[in-house]
């Protein structure tokens, strides 16, 4: 047997069985897991008339497990009271200081204490989540996993080999990215390094330390991370003194743009003539993750001549999705970590086995080895195929929360509204963004930097009749209430160059979470902040 053939039998093989195999295991897990909780203080709080199957138990979200709040004011108490040595490892550090709040788990969780992890924050403020031994487990196998199928083109076989070099450019531990990196860290080089990471969290520091290692040759067997990030950098490497420029742009008359003015004209002369990143970024594979992921991997293809493999994943469920090797733009569940249910719009709760193509649900999960169950995680999954056994394969819609809604007729969610801007011709941009005005009637306000030749007037026609090509509903929604005009419905704001950088340099500066570095593509109405640091008026 050849060591890729050995290597894909031993980490990607499982996901080759017929789904109904898959889906007994799947059962058999669930119900030994539940076992185990329905014993545990988490069961008798959620359940306090007791429970026998998994239907008795209610639909949660993280307020339904205030163990988790408290044990995140210990854990923090704690960060506060003793300061990380130099040159500890974030795993030491963690390992040390939650010895003392793990205690307060003692009963909660169905079996021994894991880790601790810090949400991304994506949907507001970071909360700190408790994880038992076995999803840590779990965890450290779908590591394994997703590397290998990341160099998977075809079912069966994977290009990458034990010692390989992987670009390290996520968040370390306690965010689940970095318990990745440290689960496989024994068996793959991570450059830069992960004692190097540990130390520096800034974003721009870790992407001028990569750019320097392409310039020497290193070279890399896998590239990715979250898809706006990895984008971003992507963009670094075929034009360096964007770097500047992004930044030269975002700041008021100083003697530090003119510095920042220098820096990039200085770079724009010593500027190698790079057209696409592969260039001097040739890998075996790619990876991208983020619930937003599908905005950026055709643009990411563009460069490398390969689609990513996606992994969708949350701190509370694990790691869940994983692209189809053959066809990267879909994704199939891990049926090892979690039970799945799907949340239709009626509020019905579904199996795996019973979702309908095309349709979209909430992801609700009760995942292995925690106390964590019926969790809503609030975010939205289509159905986009299923395999010849009947597996669904999906796509990631977006958050629960990130979508905006004009009356009774149509929604919009960051996928779709990124296919309505490639239909109307925007297609190499990310630097747009949602939202809804209310008064004095509904509209949908498309807030962009100029990156197309069309004025204000000629890109709301263009998205208008984008949205009646693709959506039903919406022409409906202009038959019954007499639209004459796209202006009625919808309008596009141009902001000044410059203001989603402007929107990410404010938040790394304030400390915000790594989820909220990158502006929300659907801001709600009554985010005025957001709108604000964009620059709308």
């Amino acid at each position: 047997m050849t060591e890729d053939q050995t290597l894909w039998d031993r980490y990607c093989s499982y996901f080759e069985k017929d789904f109904s195999e898959q889906l007994e295991e799947n059962e058999k897990v669930m119900k030994a897991a539940l076992g185990k909780w329905s014993h545990t203080k988490t069961a008798n709080m959620l359940c306090p008339e007791g429970m026998s199957t998994l239907d008795d138990v209610p639909i949660t979200t993280y307020g339904d497990y205030p163990i988790l709040k408290e044990f995140g004011i210990a854990l923090q108490s704690t960060i506060d009271q003793t300061p990380r040595q130099e040159g500890e490892s974030w795993w030491d550090y963690y390992k040390k200081i939650e010895e003392g709040p793990k205690k307060l788990l003692e009963g909660w969780l169905p079996g021994e204490y894991g880790i601790c992890i810090k949400t991304t924050g994506t949907t507001g403020r970071s909360k700190w989540i408790a994880q038992g031994k076995t999803f840590f487990q779990n965890h450290i196998m779908a590591s394994y996993t997703t590397t290998f199928l990341i160099c998977s083109e075809e079912w069966g076989s994977t290009t990458l080999r034990l010692g390989d070099t992987l670009l390290n450019n996520a968040p370390p531990i306690p965010f689940l990215s970095g318990y990745y990196a440290w689960a496989i860290r024994k068996d793959f080089n991570f450059v830069p390094p992960i004692e190097f990471t540990d130390n520096f969290s800034d974003m721009k520091t870790k992407m001028r330390v990569i750019l320097k290692e392409i310039d020497k040759g290193t070279k890399f067997d896998i590239a990715g991370g979250y898809a706006s990030i990895f984008y971003m950098f992507i963009n670094y490497i075929v034009s360096p003194e964007i770097l500047y420029k992004d930044n030269y742009q975002s700041l008021p008359l100083s003697f530090n743009k003119l510095l920042l003015l220098f820096a990039y004209l200085s770079a724009k002369v010593r500027k190698k003539h790079v057209t696409h990143a592969r260039e001097v970024l040739p890998v075996k594979g790619l990876a991208t993750a983020g619930f937003d992921a599908d905005l950026y991997i055709e643009k990411i293809k563009e460069h490398f001549g390969i689609y990513p493999s996606n992994s969708y994943g949350s701190s509370e469920l694990g790691f869940n999705l994983i692209s189809v090797p053959d066809d990267r733009r879909k994704l199939m569940p891990r049926m090892r970590i979690c039970y799945y249910e799907f949340m239709d719009e009626s509020g019905t709760l579904l199996p795996i086995d019973r979702l309908k193509r095309d349709h979209t649900y909430e992801l609700v999960g009760t995942p292995f080895g925690s106390l964590f169950a019926r969790y809503a995680i609030g975010d939205l999954v289509q159905v986009v195929d299923f395999r010849d056994d009947g597996m669904p394969l999906f796509r990631i819609e977006g958050r629960t929360s990130a979508l905006v809604q004009v009356g009774d007729y149509f929604k919009v969610t960051e996928a779709f509204a990124h296919s309505i801007l490639y239909e109307a011709g925007l297609r190499n941009s990310d630097k747009w963004a949602v939202t809804k005005s209310m008064v004095p009637e509904e509209k949908l306000i498309f807030l962009m930097e100029k990156d197309w030749e069309y004025d204000e007037k000629e890109g709301s026609k263009r998205i208008f009749n984008a949205f009646k090509t693709l959506s039903e509903d919406f022409a409906h929604y202009v038959k019954d209430y007499r639209i004459q005009s796209p202006d009625e419905v919808i309008l596009v704001k141009y902001l000044k160059k410059g203001a989603f950088m402007r929107y990410t340099i404010k938040k790394i500066k304030e400390g915000a979470p790594v989820g909220q570095y990158k502006a929300k593509k659907i801001i709600p109405p009554g985010n005025r902040e957001d709108l604000e640091i964009l620059g709308d008026i």
